[in-house]
């Protein structure tokens, strides 16, 4: 189904990530779920990652999405995605602990000065373009997919009244008893079954005005 939806008029959603048997799969795992239910919307979506990614997910390279095996400096990734898409991208998803707000292709560059966003405007905010949203600590409520550390202990956590979501296949981490986490509900699924869930609920909540 992806491959036959990834036309060059659709919308185009990069996907940069990378996976190694020292990380593990789980970023990997997530931009695939994502771009699965992306592109059952219409996106074309495309996945760019280190050779190693391969390796360690080989149903990457069946996915039917497009791949950019990359293998340049840190510092020269940016400038070759964007001479791999010229013409920008609608989403930029950076699943990746190497990779943060500093890393900025030159088609995003000035970004916010074009409000509104997507190709048919639909994102008024780079918050609505990103969906980064406030930091765990400004949170009111948090959705953790398969992270065991997604906050440290002190300021940066969550208040005492903010609502948590913990999604992973062992949320509880029951093999590892020395880690805890708050979480007003446990869900022990897969990252993809939660993301196509999610994506469905939140399908089913918009209406035409939305």
């Amino acid at each position: 189904m992806a491959a036959s939806l990834n036309s060059t008029n659709n919308p185009l959603a990069v996907f940069r990530f990378d996976a190694s048997p020292l990380t593990g799969a789980g970023h990997a795992v997530r931009c695939l779920a994502l771009a699965d239910a992306l592109a059952a919307s219409g996106w074309r979506c495309a996945l760019a990652s280190g050779a190693a990614a391969s390796a360690v997910v080989p149903g990457l390279d069946r996915c039917g999405h497009e791949r950019l095996e990359l293998d340049c400096a840190a510092d020269a990734e940016a400038g070759t995605l964007a001479g791999r898409w010229p013409g920008g991208c609608g989403l930029l998803v950076v699943d990746h602990y190497g990779r943060g707000a500093a890393f900025d292709p030159p088609t995003l560059r000035g970004l916010w000065l074009t409000a509104p966003y997507f190709h048919d405007g639909t994102a008024a905010t780079l918050n609505d373009l990103f969906g980064t949203g406030p930091e765990p600590k400004d949170s009111d409520a948090l959705l953790v997919i398969e992270s065991p550390i997604p906050f440290s202990p002190g300021l940066p956590s969550p208040r005492s009244d903010a609502k948590i979501v913990w999604v992973d296949v062992d949320p509880v981490y029951s093999r590892y008893k020395t880690m805890e986490h708050r979480a007003d509900l446990w869900l022990p699924v897969s990252a993809s079954g939660a993301a196509q869930a999610i994506y469905e609920a939140a399908t089913n909540l918009l209406t035409t005005a939305d």
